[in-house]
């Protein structure tokens, strides 16, 4: 196969496109910003137009409820603005490429595909790993430019990320479609739990943020129905450590001669 295969499912006119924006979330760390997009694209119902398939994604298929297989792949949707005030963007998923080279030329196309549509601001939605379980997470945001990074800053639970690394696409494609193609761009990276689970109170928050500062309205009550469900399973995990009995190697006097 090609190095890259971009499949048009669908056409879009850039001459007729008002004021295009780009929401990312590539999975990574709690699913966080893959769970952004997909809420939105469920919600809005934002058509996808084109399919993503490149070999540096794992080699694995896999298989839908139905028994189909099916090659990894990333994905563009797009909702025409009715009821919000621009036109959007959305790219996310099965996977990450595999490796360092294949993540930056994952991330340079997918700037040049926003590049073509005349996208004016792509945001990257992602995870903030934090050491202790966070009931009100806070979203940190870093940006391109300065003006972009006080666009966010208004929210209530935004923070100023001023120190660490992102990893992976969700870090790279803003990046990239700045230095190479002048579009203004911002990282938003949500407290996520230490636990290594899919965490939609994180992806919550930012469609919090991004529903105030661009008026999109997403209903959130399936990620309400995930919250919930996950604090149940929380639940039951720590009644399960308290009941545990303490190890016998744990309580068993050692002496070292």
């Amino acid at each position: 196969m090609d190095e890259f295969k971009i499949k048009q499912l669908l056409k879009v006119d850039s001459e007729t496109l008002k004021n295009p924006i780009a929401i990312v979330g590539m999975p990574g760390i709690a699913n966080v910003g893959k769970n952004v997009v997909l809420t939105c694209v469920e919600y809005l119902k934002a058509e996808k137009i084109l399919e993503i398939f490149f070999p540096d994604f794992p080699a694995q298929v896999l298989v839908d409820a139905n028994s189909t297989l099916s090659i990894p792949s990333a994905t563009v949707y797009y909702y025409k603005g009715r009821d919000v005030e621009r036109d959007l963007f959305f790219l996310t998923g099965d996977y990450q490429p595999s490796t360092t080279k294949g993540i930056y030329e994952f991330s340079e196309r997918a700037a040049k595909i926003f590049y073509n549509f005349r996208v004016k601001l792509i945001i990257a939605a992602g995870a903030f790993m934090t050491n202790t379980q966070v009931l009100t997470p806070k979203i940190h945001v870093s940006a391109t430019t300065p003006e972009t990074l006080r666009l966010f800053l208004s929210y209530k639970d935004a923070v100023i990320m001023d120190y660490g690394t992102i990893s992976g696409a969700n870090g790279l494609i803003p990046v990239i479609a700045y230095k190479r193609f002048g579009i203004e761009g911002a990282c938003l990276l949500a407290d996520t739990n230490p636990l290594g689970m899919i965490d939609p109170l994180a992806s919550k928050t930012i469609i919090e943020l991004l529903n105030e500062v661009f008026n999109l309205n997403i209903d959130l009550k399936g990620l309400l129905a995930q919250i919930k469900n996950m604090e149940e399973i929380l639940a039951e995990i720590k009644t399960q450590f308290a009941q545990r009995k303490p190890s016998e190697d744990l309580t068993r006097q050692s002496y070292i001669s």
